[in-house]
């Protein structure tokens, strides 16, 4: 598994997310196309399942933000910010 920032996330996009103690099943594991982990501090084994998920939407939402955001290249004028509509 690689770290879950290091997975790519601003396309289609499905996460499944297994049992703390069991991980997902073979089933779901050979559907993966990647494997991620999220590294813990402490001596804590695992973190809730309903956390990891908020973690992990978190950073989908913050690559596919990312993503949108013009390059400076894309500006109109040195300097100038370009304004989007969006929240």
């Amino acid at each position: 598994s690689v770290d879950y920032t290091e997975v790519e996330m601003t396309g289609a996009l499905a996460i499944a997310l297994g049992s703390e103690a069991r991980g997902l099943s073979d089933a779901w594991a050979e559907l993966a196309a990647a494997a991620a982990r999220v590294p813990m501090l402490g001596i804590a084994d695992s973190l809730n399942v309903s956390a990891t998920a908020a973690v992990l939407f978190y950073e989908a939402h913050r690559q596919r933000r990312m993503a949108r955001r013009p390059r400076d290249e894309d500006r109109d004028e040195p300097g100038e910010e370009r304004l989007d509509a969006r929240p």
